[in-house]
């Protein structure tokens, strides 16, 4: 779960969009076309096709529970306003506390049972990716005294965007996106995203190399040994953290690797990945 705090005009669309939003919105453009293409041609009363599906917007809890047992390993929520993904959950919905059980278990990878009483809906192994945005004016009712008492607000990753001061001109701007491209930035995104998309049907197991799990350990640790030591509020912090770890030294490691699922997570990863955790443990 990731959130981006900026003031409204501030550019957290456009950001979202450049780091892969534009790239998951064509893939899905790809999909709406072969799906209508696939209702169209259809014959008689055969099996329906489903709509793949990598990202959606808010969605209500019977919605998202349907869209995951179709696209089985994940589904990623946005939202320009994070809170409307926590609320689209809980709409309709007698028991919120309930409803924050369930986006808990989500995150938490733990089977999702959704039951209702024209359909057995459950997803054995959940994966997804809540992200958005929130106005600095409404951070508090993300992390109020409920979503931190039930671990909701611990598991979020928050960042602020502000923008380069030194960045004033249109030329600037213009330099900066040709060094992106020179750089690979666009294709990167793109050729990582397309490896995730060709292999999501498959299981893949990653591990790390020795020298990257000694250094993973000890980091670990270090994390463990802080949340000791911490406030009430870090103490709930930390373990998510902990788990952060993997999670993004798996991102990064498909980020660079051109074949992940053959090599091993290196030293290097995991210290780049060191570097993103101590970003957000700011």
């Amino acid at each position: 779960m990731e959130c981006l705090i900026c003031k409204s005009g501030d550019g957290k669309t456009p950001l979202m969009m450049e780091t892969g939003g534009k790239n998951l919105n064509d893939f899905h453009n790809q999909w709406d076309i072969k799906y209508q293409n696939a209702i169209n041609s259809q014959d008689g009363e055969g099996k329906k096709p489903y709509l793949k599906r990598l990202l959606s917007n808010s969605l209500t809890l019977k919605i998202l529970t349907e869209l995951h047992t179709k696209n089985t390993l994940g589904i990623r929520i946005y939202s320009n306003e994070v809170l409307m993904c926590i609320e689209g959950m809980v709409q309709f919905n007698k028991s919120k506390s309930a409803v924050l059980a369930k986006i808990l278990s989500l995150w938490s990878g733990v089977r999702l049972d959704n039951p209702t009483m024209q359909s057995d809906r459950r997803v054995a192994n959940p994966y997804v990716c809540l992200m958005g945005g929130i106005q600095p004016a409404l951070l508090d009712k993300l992390l109020n005294e409920t979503h931190q008492q039930a671990g909701l607000a611990a598991r979020f990753l928050l960042s602020f965007v502000e923008e380069n001061p030194e960045i004033t001109t249109k030329a600037e701007r213009d330099r900066l996106g040709q060094e992106k491209e020179r750089l690979g930035g666009s294709s990167l995104i793109n050729n990582f995203l397309q490896r995730l998309v060709d292999n999501r049907d498959g299981a893949h197991t990653s591990q790390y190399d020795e020298k990257a799990g000694l250094l993973m350990g000890e980091f670990e640790d270090s994390l463990k040994r802080k949340r000791k030591q911490g406030s009430e509020a870090e103490n709930a912090v930390y373990p998510k953290l902990v788990t952060y770890c993997h999670r993004l030294a798996l991102l990064i490691h498909y980020l660079r690797e051109s074949d992940p699922e053959r090599n091993s997570i290196s030293s290097i990863t995991v210290q780049s990945t060191i570097k993103l955790i101590e970003f957000y443990e700011q």
